[in-house]
């Protein structure tokens, strides 16, 4: 019985239809809002008919018009072997953006002249934490993340990059050197006068102008990139208006950039960038 009733419904529903289209309501004018998808973006609805539909000189679609935003490009790799990492997750300022793809890429957009809080998590790595100051000089480009694998240690890590300014590529085959730093005060630092381990910013593709330094105890540290394997004499570290400055003996040579005193803590790994 109750395909019985299915079949007459579907029979009407055919020739209501089909009696439609023979006394010509293909060609009614009533208006009917159509969504539009241009460039992935959701458009105003348009009004149209189905004559309009029929007639397709008779829609007219507006591009859709780009708005200048400023993104970034943020690579993540693994610190060992420079390989893509892909399926990271990427927070900024604690929001979930995404997913790095299959190139280890995924878009950010970003206020100039602004710090914002960066964080990777990826399965069987550390996690990656840093807050960088994103200025004009970010534009389209890519900063690379390098990833260190997770171990037994519970210790940290740190990895970073050091790009040329003008190029924004990175560096290979610079000296780094890291320095514990203790707190004196508030705004008051004392450091180590021996640095406590050093490496060289890599020269490998994918990787040139990283570095990475693993199983660090818990603590305040510096770090130190130069061009020359002069050793830095440090005079001076103090906090002045919340400025950190950090003056170096005037014999100090192949000074190419210095860190704020940073915190390496238990599992994570700390980002260094030089721009």
């Amino acid at each position: 019985m109750n395909k019985d009733r299915k079949l007459v419904v579907l029979t009407i529903a055919y020739f209501a239809i089909l009696g439609c289209f023979l006394l010509g309501c293909s060609e009614r004018d009533d208006k009917y809002p159509v969504s539009v998808l241009i460039n992935g973006i959701d458009t105003d609805n348009y009004n149209t008919s189905i004559r309009d539909l029929k007639n397709e000189n008779k829609i007219e679609f507006k591009e859709y018009e780009k708005k200048d935003t400023n993104l970034i490009s943020i690579r993540v790799v693994s610190a060992h072997t420079g390989s893509f990492i892909d399926y990271a997750t990427v927070k900024i300022n604690n929001e979930n953006i995404g997913l790095t793809n299959e190139n280890g890429e995924i878009q950010v957009d970003y206020i100039p002249n602004t710090d914002i809080n960066i964080e990777i998590t990826k399965k069987n790595y550390e996690k990656i934490v840093s807050t960088l100051k994103i200025n004009n000089n970010y534009k389209d480009k890519n900063i690379v993340f390098p990833m260190v694998e997770e171990t037994d240690y519970t210790n940290g890590s740190i990895t970073g990059i050091f790009y040329d300014n003008d190029s924004f590529n990175g560096i290979g085959n610079l000296y780094v050197r890291l320095y514990k730093v203790r707190n004196k005060s508030d705004y008051d630092y004392d450091l180590d006068k021996d640095f406590i381990l050093t490496t060289k910013t890599s020269n490998e593709p994918n990787l040139k102008g990283t570095f990475k330094l693993t199983n660090l105890d818990s603590g305040n540290y510096l770090l130190y990139i130069g061009k020359t394997r002069d050793i830095p004499e440090f005079k001076t570290i103090n906090k002045v208006d919340n400025k950190v400055n950090i003056i170096l003996d005037e014999n100090s040579n192949g000074v190419l950039f210095i860190s704020k005193p940073f915190k390496v803590e238990s599992n994570l790994t700390s980002y260094i960038c030089s721009n």
